[in-house]
């Protein structure tokens, strides 16, 4: 019965030393994940900058293009390409909107996991505990009924 304790104990804290190696993974990835996501949010924050900043040069290109029109005729086509770039830039914008919520979603499957992998590292640590207890248990029995002459 002892041995069987020992093996099982055995595999318990190989279990247990698998599960911290796995966390510590999840908890790199996380911060990982993290980084990913505030250089995105970076990202997107210069990305809305500049398009404010698109926005009012083509209301001033705009008003230049009406002078220029009602005097020239002429069409402005540095408005178009602009009209273009800040299509482009939206965009952009759009897809690393979606790129941020795609990480934090992932992020939050990994706080998920770690969780349970916190939680099962307690459960699988408490049945160590618990068979260590046992073997010390059933090594004093075997030695008291081994001092006691029969």
């Amino acid at each position: 019965m002892k041995t069987q304790l020992e093996k099982r104990l055995q595999v318990m804290k190989l279990e247990f030393e698998d599960g911290h190696k796995i966390l510590a993974n999840y908890e790199t990835k996380q911060a990982n994940l993290q980084k990913i996501l505030l250089r995105i949010s970076g990202a997107i924050q210069v990305l809305q900058e500049e398009d404010s900043k698109i926005s009012e040069i083509l209301e001033n290109l705009s008003k230049i293009s009406e002078v220029i029109n009602k005097e020239t005729g002429v069409i402005n086509q540095d408005l178009k390409v602009s009209n273009q770039i800040k299509e482009q830039l939206e965009q952009r914008l759009q897809s690393l909107k979606l790129e941020f919520e795609d990480g934090q979603r992932i992020l939050a499957d990994y706080e998920i996991k770690q969780a349970n992998l916190q939680t099962t590292l307690l459960r699988i640590s408490g049945g160590i505990q618990v068979l260590e207890e046992e073997l010390v248990q059933s090594s004093e029995t075997s030695q008291t009924s081994q001092s006691i002459p029969v």
